[in-house]
């Protein structure tokens, strides 16, 4: 079995807005501003992997899972980074939650709009 150049890229699309992502989470505290930018791209890229992969026709399971440890990973990593501990124990309910009932839930965009708020708040 030969694996098409088409059928990595939405695997890849992900895997991008999770080291974007976690390159924001790592600077959050010290350059909100391209902390932001970084968050940014890393949510645009979040929602382009499952539509890529859709229309593709190479959906699966792993895509699907590999897509919501990149949004368990940045989600967590912005809160920590963050100095928002309180926000951990939500967030790993909410993504274990979305496993056990099949829903996604956005943990990433949650937490990255939550923390550069408060971060913006704080300046």
């Amino acid at each position: 079995m030969t694996v098409q150049p088409l059928h990595i890229l939405p695997a890849s699309i992900t895997v991008a807005a999770a080291a974007f992502g976690l390159a924001g989470a790592a600077i959050v505290v010290e350059d909100p501003a391209r902390a932001a930018a970084l968050l940014l791209a890393s949510i645009v890229l979040d929602c382009l992997d499952g539509p890529a992969a859709r229309r593709l026709g190479v959906v699966s399971e792993f895509g699907g899972r590999l897509d919501w440890a990149g949004d368990v990973a940045v989600g967590h990593a912005v809160a920590i980074s963050a100095d928002m501990l309180w926000l951990v124990p939500f967030l790993s309910v909410a993504h274990a939650a979305s496993l056990t009932v099949g829903r996604r839930v956005s943990g990433r965009t949650a937490a990255v709009l939550l923390a550069l708020a408060v971060q913006a708040g704080a300046r």
